[in-house]
């Protein structure tokens, strides 16, 4: 078997499967999407665009 060169995955990422270390989980409150964050809060168009607003952004709360 030939050894793997250059593994550049860290070991939580395989555990957490996303590779967020600390991610918080938010809800549009307009079409019910929801998505794993690291930050403080994700932009509006973090997961692409929302179809239940005129504008297209998301509405990001807490879950």
């Amino acid at each position: 078997m030939k050894q793997m060169k250059n593994i550049k995955t860290p070991a939580y990422e395989l555990k957490l499967g996303k590779g967020f270390f600390a991610g918080t989980r938010f809800m549009c409150i307009k079409c019910g999407k929801q998505c794993d964050y690291a930050g403080s809060m994700p932009t509006p168009d973090w997961t692409g665009k929302c179809p239940d607003t005129a504008s297209g952004n998301h509405v990001w709360q807490k879950c």
